[in-house]
């Protein structure tokens, strides 16, 4: 029983590692993060070593630092809470890419989850964020803590909360003060993906930097896809064949005429 109790652990270990350290990188990746070329690098084993560190570490902070009993509760809960969170979101955001990229008449890539099963997902995580408001039966305490049992999502909610005052401030406010704006800059990885960081560029040098750069429109969200530019050659490719046919038939029924 120890042996499958520790092999269970050791599964679930490798999962967080692996998941964990992949949507750290693609954060990177996308430039959400300070030195994306940091998270976003795989040498020299293929794999990105400085996400997989940030994870260990975290993940041996919460291991070793809090005491045991209602604290390591409390985080562990606030950690899977958050989860869910970020789940919820990032269902709301693929429906959202696959709309704009349905309208763009861009396909899937690849790789895609069912629609059907998204949507399993999604309920599913929305049930989860609503059971953890729901008291236990007879009593306000909670089931794993010695205090109220709601603690913990309203402690996360606060956090997300505050992670959306800090964005707001970093986007909206200090480039107000500063004088600048936010720009996403373009750069390759070694592998051939794209990847973004995002720049400051100050207000009388917005036009001249939007001019240099039109494949990529917008501030923050204007990033668009890295397929967006293929779909363009092929579409107009796809025009100038169709023109040509049309040339060449009509060419064809007046030396028939003749």
């Amino acid at each position: 029983m120890c042996a499958m109790v520790a092999l269970s652990a050791f599964g679930h270990m490798q999962t967080v590692y692996i998941s964990h350290s992949r949507a750290l990188r693609e954060c990177g990746r996308q430039g959400v993060l300070p030195f994306p070329r940091l998270w976003t690098s795989v040498k020299p084993w293929g794999t990105p070593i400085f996400p997989i560190c940030v994870t260990f570490i975290v993940n041996l902070i919460i291991l070793l630092a809090p005491p045991p009993g209602d604290a390591y509760n409390f985080i562990v809960d606030c950690g899977s809470y958050s989860g869910y969170i970020f789940n919820v979101l990032l269902a709301v955001g693929l429906f959202r890419v696959r709309a704009a990229r349905k309208k763009q008449g861009l396909g899937y890539r690849e790789f895609h989850i069912p629609t059907p099963l998204l949507v399993i997902v999604l309920l599913w995580y929305i049930f989860v964020l609503i059971m953890g408001f729901v008291p236990p039966k007879g009593t306000l305490i909670g089931s794993d803590v010695s205090f109220f049992y709601a603690a913990y999502p309203i402690t996360t909610i606060g956090l997300v909360f505050l992670c959306i005052l800090y964005f707001l401030v970093w986007a909206k406010v200090l480039p107000r003060f500063g004088s600048y704006q936010h720009r996403i800059g373009e750069y390759s990885l070694p592998n051939g993906e794209k990847g973004h960081t995002v720049v400051k560029v100050k207000n009388e040098d917005v036009e001249k930097w939007d001019a240099e750069h039109t494949h990529i429109q917008g501030g923050l969200s204007g990033a668009g896809y890295d397929d967006e530019a293929v779909s363009e050659v092929h579409l107009v490719n796809s025009r100038t064949n169709s023109n040509s046919e049309k040339s060449l038939k009509k060419d064809a029924d007046v030396s028939v005429k003749a």
